[in-house]
């Protein structure tokens, strides 16, 4: 399963070029602006493209060693986004809100966490035909603002290997977290962000729905295809075993 990179016309229909106002940039991205019109920053999309060209490949290649990529991307506009690329690659994923300690205080996250999966058990259980209406209802409602809050990370048993986001000046917490612990961070970032806290840069509109969208469904196939890669190695690896034992 190859990934689809956008081309030059695509990342330009979608608006990826389109930079934030120059009064609010940030000079370390100097190298990716082409130019500026009307006050407004253009950026380069051959390095646009050449940063997808190299940072997809990479993004398959880490989910085929089997590591996990936090997504996290909260904007309004962008939720709906993320929300269904997480589901759609089974990585865990941060939509609404990001919670103070979710990767520094990672213990209390899963504390969290265990207690949101703990509830839903029991609502799902004949125990709790048991209680009345009144408790049932609370027990619902707390169940809601804690999948509101940490239903993306139902599945992570473990810190991430890396964090993937969407506009790193506006999920600045998420940043330093990252940073504070060590982990690799993937971004898509726009003029008026700092790309020296980024290990992988793609720069790109991370405002405009269509142009996140149309880098976000790349990125969700290039994990597709590094998970799609395990499942190979690991049918190669059990049909090796077979041909072993037959041999012997």
């Amino acid at each position: 399963m190859s990934t689809n990179i956008s081309s030059l016309k695509q990342l330009m229909e979608a608006g990826v070029h389109f930079g934030h106002v120059a009064k609010y940039w940030n000079p370390k991205t100097a190298d990716y602006i082409y130019t500026k019109r009307d006050r407004i920053h253009v950026l380069d999309l051959e390095k646009t493209h050449k940063a997808l060209t190299e940072i997809l490949p990479k993004i398959t290649e880490y989910v085929a060693q089997g590591k996990v990529i936090l997504l996290v991307g909260t904007k309004k506009q962008i939720r709906s986004i993320i929300t269904e690329v997480g589901p759609a690659t089974g990585m865990p994923y941060i939509d609404l809100r990001w919670l103070g300690g979710t990767l520094t205080n990672f213990k209390v996250m899963q504390l969290s966490i265990k207690r949101m999966k703990e509830i839903a058990e029991f609502l799902n259980s004949e125990k709790s035909s048991r209680i009345i209406k009144k408790e049932r209802l609370n027990l619902q409602r707390q169940l809601e603002r804690m999948h509101e809050k940490f239903g993306g990370l139902l599945n992570l048993n473990k810190l991430p290997d890396a964090v993937f986001i969407i506009d790193p000046h506006y999920e600045r917490n998420a940043i330093h977290e990252a940073k504070n612990l060590g982990l690799e961070i993937f971004a898509i970032l726009d003029t008026n962000s700092d790309p020296s806290e980024v290990d992988y840069v793609i720069p790109a509109n991370d405002d405009a729905k269509k142009s996140v969208e149309l880098i976000m469904n790349s990125v969700k196939e290039a994990i597709l295809a590094g998970q799609k890669q395990i499942k190979t190695d690991t049918k190669l690896q059990i049909d090796t075993n077979k041909d072993q034992k037959s041999a012997e």
